[in-house]
């Protein structure tokens, strides 16, 4: 189960890397320091991660600390479909990067790919 983690973790930090650039420009932050801040999280989650988890390993037991990991994922995820704004929800719908799928073709990252071209 670690190995299969980690065949896919790879891809995941590329996934989460190549947000930063869409979170910047709406909140107005250079790319720099939104890429420091995130590294910096990134590091004390290596660090502090593994000790807080067995901190809550002994304290409440293997199947809390996994309850617990679950709440903080689900915590993660409502927060981040809360602080989208409404107006950048619809802008990024309509925009030609994402993916949309219409009778045997589809349109990613602005380029059209159709099932039928060689």
């Amino acid at each position: 189960m670690v190995a299969l983690g980690a065949v896919f973790d790879s891809p995941g930090a590329a996934a989460r890397e190549s947000l930063r650039p869409d979170v910047a420009r709406p909140a107005r932050i250079p790319l720099t320091r939104l890429n420091a801040w995130g590294e910096a999280a990134e590091g004390v989650g290596y660090l502090a991660g593994p000790g807080l988890a067995g901190v809550l390993l002994i304290v409440i037991g293997g199947f809390g600390t996994l309850w617990t990991s679950v709440v903080l994922f689900g915590l993660a995820a409502a927060m981040t479909a809360i602080t989208i704004p409404r107006h950048w929800r619809r802008d990024r719908d309509r925009s030609p990067t994402s993916v949309r799928w219409s009778k045997g073709s589809a349109t990613c990252c602005g380029t059209a790919r159709s099932a039928r071209s060689p």
